[in-house]
């Protein structure tokens, strides 16, 4: 199997941590890439305030093209680039998230039918928050994602029948939620969505085989 692993520090952050470890541990191939405005292509003077990618983001939202959509397009044409040199349609595809990745993963598995299973790992559960945001990116704000989509756990459900797995979760202030707040975000996700409490990465890993 094939694993793309996103986190929104970059690529060297993904494939440094302990997820990126359990994946090569079991053989599977490991992906991961920059998404544009992120890692080694970050602005030095993108962020303002409590955002790391303000101007990015910004920009994004000038020209109509919000940054979750155009990371969601980065990993399409990460496949395509893939597929390509393989010469091959590829099988199999998992894309794990992880932090506010995991929304860029979960919406990707919504919209691109050759991912098969998908996993958001420590992600705001929640656009909806009566806090001031901590730990986000403003690039995973889609305006009127709410009105027209709806919340996370309804972008989880888009998924469908693919398998989705969630490990833990936050709330928009960056507090973990509990394992009872967790199931209770995730209601509107449905059944066929998989709740696990806390990271064990070999674990994940074993229930995207």
């Amino acid at each position: 199997s094939l694993v793309i692993l996103l986190n929104l520090d970059g690529a060297e952050k993904a494939r440094d941590g302990e997820l990126a470890a359990a994946i090569r541990k079991s053989g599977s191939d490991l992906v991961t890439l920059d998404l544009r405005g992120t890692g080694k292509l970050a602005l030095p003077t993108d962020k303002v305030g409590r955002a790391p990618d303000h101007n990015t983001a910004e920009w994004g939202l000038w020209i109509g093209r919000p940054l979750l959509g155009q990371w969601v397009f980065d990993v399409q044409r990460l496949i395509d680039s893939l597929e390509q040199s393989e010469k091959k349609p590829l099988t199999n595809i998992i894309v794990i998230g992880e932090g506010p990745a995991g929304l860029v993963a979960l919406c990707a598995a919504a919209t691109d039918k050759r991912i098969t299973k998908v996993a958001a790992v420590g992600t705001l559960a929640s656009f909806i928050s009566d806090v001031p945001y901590e730990g986000q990116r403003l690039g995973i704000m889609a305006p009127g994602i709410l009105r027209d989509v709806g919340d996370v756990p309804h972008l989880a459900a888009l998924a469908a029948p693919k398998r989705v797995v969630i490990v833990g979760g936050v709330h928009g202030n960056g507090k973990p939620l509990t394992g009872e707040q967790l199931r209770a975000a995730y209601a509107p996700a449905g059944k066929h969505v998989v709740i696990e409490e806390k990271l064990d990465a070999a674990k994940l890993v074993e229930a995207l085989k």
